[in-house]
């Protein structure tokens, strides 16, 4: 099984269920929720932040679900912020991991969707030199 976004979903259930237990009152079971969260999340970042340098490698499908990568530390700062009482050094942290990660998903795409369209034009291109000459002899080796 290859790791794809959908796997972050597990990640911010936990994450979700931290800062419940935090809300309850249940301190530790937040804290064993949150760090098993971020383990899980470590393992999974370091594996999927590859895959964002060629937009090609992930299929069609499932690009829509790219925001689980940024709404996984989103959900950790609040979990954090739960936890803590305050919006401190974590919570901040995490939070402008989150604003970094959706500014390279925003640039990212956008630069792979330029690049995907150049390649099209680049190959049309091709093509029609090299298959459009009547006058070129084609051979089929």
């Amino acid at each position: 099984m290859v790791a794809n976004p959908t796997s972050l979903i597990s990640v911010i259930g936990n994450l979700v269920g931290s800062r419940a237990a935090s809300r309850v009152g249940w301190k530790e079971s937040a804290v064993c929720l949150f760090s098993l969260g971020m383990a899980h999340y470590l393992v999974l970042f370091v594996t999927l932040y590859q895959r964002l340098s060629g937009g090609d490698r992930l299929p069609a499908m499932l690009r829509p679900v790219f925001f689980l990568f940024f709404a996984a530390p989103s959900m950790a700062s609040l979990a954090w912020n739960s936890i803590s009482g305050t919006f401190d050094t974590g919570s901040k942290m995490l939070f402008f991991l989150s604003l970094f990660l959706f500014a390279s998903l925003m640039f990212g795409i956008r630069s792979t969707n330029l690049m995907a369209h150049e390649n099209i034009l680049q190959s049309r291109e091709i093509g029609k030199s090299s298959y459009g000459d009547p006058n070129r002899e084609h051979s089929l080796v």
